[in-house]
């Protein structure tokens, strides 16, 4: 995964923010706010920057809808052939969610 950042001014271009370890996804619960989808990287390395950081992008549950949204508005026949690649092998997940979004209550 990779974060790209420009600068307000627009002057500096785009900087890429990488991790070589793989992405952390959670749900994060809380009784006074909205459930969120927590996506962090670990020790990433920013060529602005001295050190390692952890960065942390939380996602509510209507950006994962519009997410859903514009993938599912594809019309472009190779952004489709790869879509349907990465997600051939997440059927059963992407069931399940079709059964929550349908009102039907899953178990494990």
């Amino acid at each position: 995964m990779e974060i790209w950042r420009q600068g307000a001014n627009r002057r500096t271009g785009w900087t890429v923010i990488r991790s070589k370890k793989a992405a952390i996804f959670t749900i994060e619960r809380d009784e006074k706010k909205p459930s969120v989808v927590d996506i962090t990287l670990k020790t990433t390395s920013d060529p602005n920057q001295v050190g390692q950081y952890d960065h942390a992008v939380r996602l509510s549950f209507d950006d994962v809808a519009k997410m859903l949204e514009e993938l599912s508005e594809v019309t472009d026949p190779q952004i489709q052939l790869e879509l349907a690649e990465k997600l051939e092998n997440y059927v059963r997940p992407l069931n399940r969610l079709l059964l929550l979004a349908s009102g039907v209550s899953i178990a494990r």
